[in-house]
């Protein structure tokens, strides 16, 4: 607001001024209500006294005819006349009212204050508290608030103790869930087993030396330590959940395979099992693989004529390192990029570099790999029926690996999970003391089995959270506060569900980040702590916050907005005042 603005101390003196005017206007209003009930009942009496005097007259008129006495006007004045004692008792019966005080009226503005103070401090008014809220009645207070919601989105949020307790049990709830009943890919948990094995075999070597064992009976025991620890390695399975999405990422992608065989089938356009369809999960994805080429599928740095110093890709992660393979917007930008140009975009030690992949080059300059369709968009359209097809293919792994029992290979990276590999920053120090880059600690994290599968499963109990807290309050609001389900399903534009579900999962986090905190020696192993942690629940967090801060600048600048309307009111008053 601008310098001609009320400061909010001397809007707090205006509205004590105004409640020391209203409080002298209450009295004025009450002694007006005495004086009515007072002319009142003296109008009751006149009108009872007449009554009885057009009696008496009437009586006395009949007296007069029957007795024949002779009443002059000497005879009325001497009936109508009072004495000193019935004047007495007349003067009794008549209630007196003490004199109404008033502010005293004062030349200067300043007398004028004081003489408003002092009329407060005589009937103990209250002056240093918000002068407002008793000036309005519960339904303006309600009328401001709501003008205020509707119409600048502004107000408190509706919200007891009880709404932010169910969020933070949710949030307990799903993180304990989280924590216990799917934790972290089964690679991974072998990994943290080789870690805590090898640690306590040094522990029991140092004690065995402490014992005084000889070095052959020392290496006899651990040996027999080793070979049990590394059975129970072996023998370690993956979690309930876990499976179930594996399970079932097996079956969409057997599904989608039978449907495309179908159709290649039915239109005699089949590219392998001619004789017999596939009856198994590896038979589906080697038939999607050889149906959905792509130019970007290179496996080895050797397939791109690059030496393993060039870069650093191999069956295990090259579906991270080749930018095509991404989930997301970004992947289909370099899939349907590589495709028309037969190249393979790749993401190495912070870098993206593009290199022509030799085995799409074909002889004679005659190329292995065309888009389909005649037309440019029609081309861009195939593309992407291309990428959909292929990510399909590598979702659960390769069909190689697949044909291995209790092989479950690697499949796509999580939504934007690449992007990782461009932050090739130095984050701690690894093997010998040499630096370790974040990019590398995220491509070992996918290595382990933190792909797309595992997101699908870390979702679940971020999904379980959001879904507790949006059943509740829509519950709570429906049969407790009484709205139409209609108004409460509109839930994306209620700041009391944003702060909700920022509650919710942001405890969820908090539960998650102490879990894999404490699992990885206090954050020493960075690949253990992330493989540990909710990506998918820490990413939704984020966005409830950036949703939350977004809430909180335009308060801000609904506020601003409130500011200039009320200088507006305030103008429009003075000019009428004036």
């Amino acid at each position: 607001m601008n310098e001609n603005n009320i400061s909010d101390e001397n809007l707090k003196l205006y509205s004590n001024l105004l409640k020391i005017q209203n409080h002298q206007q209450d009295n004025i209003k009450q002694r007006i209500s005495e004086l009515d009930t007072k002319l009142e009942d003296l109008k009751n009496i006149n009108d009872s006294n007449s009554e009885n005097i057009d009696a008496l007259l009437q009586m006395a008129e009949n007296l007069d005819q029957e007795l024949e006495i002779n009443i002059n006007n000497s005879d009325i004045n001497q009936a109508m006349s009072l004495t000193t004692e019935e004047k007495i008792q007349i003067d009794k019966l008549i209630d007196e009212f003490d004199e109404i005080e008033k502010v005293d009226y004062a030349d200067d503005w300043n007398s004028f204050v004081n003489n408003n103070f002092d009329y407060a401090n005589n009937f103990n008014l209250k002056v240093n508290e918000d002068s407002f809220k008793e000036l309005l009645n519960d339904s303006e207070q309600k009328e401001i608030l709501d003008r205020m919601k509707n119409d600048y989105n502004l107000g408190p949020l509706e919200l007891d103790k009880y709404d932010y307790l169910v969020a933070s049990l949710s949030g307990i709830l799903s993180g304990l869930i989280d924590v216990f009943f799917i934790g972290e890919p089964l690679d991974s948990k072998k990994m943290r087993a080789r870690i805590n094995n090898k640690k306590n075999h040094e522990k029991l070597k140092n004690s065995l030396k402490n014992e005084n064992y000889s070095k052959d009976e020392i290496e006899k025991i651990l040996k027999k330590e080793r070979e049990i620890d590394k059975e129970k390695v072996q023998n370690m399975s993956d979690s309930k959940l876990n499976k179930k999405i594996d399970e079932a990422a097996d079956k969409i992608v057997f599904k989608f395979a039978s449907f495309v065989y179908e159709y290649d089938k039915k239109n005699n356009q089949l590219v392998a099992n001619k004789k017999k369809k596939f009856d198994n999960i590896a038979g589906a994805i080697g038939y999607l693989e050889k149906r959905f080429k792509v130019p970007y599928d290179a496996r080895y740095a050797k397939d791109l004529n690059l030496s393993n110093s060039d870069l650093n890709m191999l069956p295990r992660n090259h579906h991270l390192k080749s930018l095509g393979h991404m989930p997301d917007v970004f992947g289909l930008f370099f899939s349907i990029l590589d495709q028309f140009r037969h190249t393979t975009t790749v993401v190495d030690n912070g870098k993206i570099t593009t290199h022509i992949t030799p085995k799409f080059e074909g002889k004679n300059g005659k190329k292995n790999f065309e888009l389909q369709g005649h037309t440019f968009i029609a081309k861009i359209l195939c593309g992407v029926v291309n990428w959909l097809g292929h990510l399909m293919s590598d979702l659960v792994g390769s069909s190689g690996t697949r044909g291995h029992e209790n092989k479950k290979g690697a499949g796509i990276p999580m939504p934007f999970y690449g992007l990782t590999q461009l932050m090739a920053f130095n984050i701690s120090k690894g093997k010998n003391d040499m630096p370790t880059t974040f990019a590398k600690i995220t491509e070992q994290v996918y290595v382990n089995g933190y792909d797309a599968r595992f997101g699908a499963t870390l979702a679940i109990p971020v999904v379980l959270n959001e879904v507790i807290i949006r059943l509740f309050w829509t519950i709570k609001q429906v049969y407790y506060n009484n709205k139409q389900l209609k108004s409460v399903l509109k839930i994306n534009k209620s700041r009391e569900m944003d702060r909700l579900l920022l509650v919710g999962q942001g405890t969820l986090c908090l539960v998650d980040g102490i879990d894999a905190f404490a699992r990885s020696g206090g954050g020493q192993n960075f690949v253990l702590m992330l493989s540990r942690m909710n990506l998918v629940g820490w990413t939704r967090f984020g966005m409830c916050a950036f949703k939350e801060t977004a809430n909180i600048y335009t308060d801000s600048k609904n506020l601003k907005k409130l500011d200039r309307d009320l200088e507006k009111e305030w103008e429009l008053l003075l000019k009428s005042s004036l």
